[in-house]
């Protein structure tokens, strides 16, 4: 019983405390080291996608200039697909502003009138790119044009909200 009492009077001497501190140091280290590690998972994993959204972003970009290539020179004469692909990557990085509203009133109206401007500007600039088209091929090339600008704008947003999260590590 003497020998218990004992070793409790020296296990409260102070070394106790110092291991207690001790082991919160490194309790806290390896939270802090096990956090910025997911952080890193997480920003490969994010690197990762953004690679696949660019890879199909610019297979879709060379998709659609390798048809409307291949419209072109049916058509006969000299294809420049380089001056072709500066048309259609404008056409792609094209935005289309919708307008905003506090009052929804209207609104389904302008939003068609807005739409259906942009889809005949579309159509007219790639029958612009491709005089002799057809209007199915119009119709299908201003698809890929649109599948084109939608895959642009996602790795856009993506890449944009990885780069900002990324200098303000969050």
């Amino acid at each position: 019983m003497e020998r218990e009492r004992e070793g409790c009077v020296r296990a409260m001497d102070g070394g106790g405390v110092l291991g207690l501190l001790t082991f919160m140091a490194i309790l806290a280290f390896f939270a802090y080291l096990s956090r910025e590690l997911e952080i890193r998972r997480v920003a490969s994993e994010i690197e990762l996608y953004l690679m696949l959204f660019k890879v199909a972003r610019d297979r879709a970009l060379s998709s659609t200039v390798r048809k409307f290539g291949e419209l072109s020179a049916r058509e006969g004469g000299r294809v420049d697909l380089g001056k072709i692909e500066r048309r259609v990557r404008a056409l792609i990085e094209t935005v289309i502003i919708t307008p905003e509203a506090l009052d929804p009133f209207g609104i389904a109206r302008k939003m068609r009138f807005f739409l259906r401007t942009a889809d005949a500007i579309l159509k007219g600039e790639v029958k612009r790119i491709i005089p002799r088209a057809e209007r199915c091929e119009v119709e299908t090339l201003a698809s890929m044009v649109e599948a084109s600008r939608a895959l642009n704008y996602v790795y856009k947003v993506v890449n944009h909200s990885y780069t900002l999260a990324k200098k303000f590590k969050s």
